[in-house]
């Protein structure tokens, strides 16, 4: 051994890159319970006006946060 601390190692650098891959091999795409419900609003923000039961009740008001 050459007195040198293990996070100085080239081996050990290499595990920790191998291991913060692992999220993405096992669960290939990020978990997004609430997708449908995004999806669903930027529908009703782009069409909302064209249909009268959307029209009825949802409306955007625009304002600077």
């Amino acid at each position: 051994m050459t007195g040198r601390p293990f996070w100085e190692a080239g081996w050990f650098w290499l595990l920790l890159a191998v291991v913060s891959t692992l999220p993405f091999v096992i669960a290939p795409m990020p978990l997004m319970p609430d997708h449908f419900a995004h999806a669903a609003r930027y529908h009703v923000m782009n069409h909302g006006a064209e249909s009268p039961f959307l029209r009825r009740y949802f409306s955007f008001e625009w304002g600077l946060i």
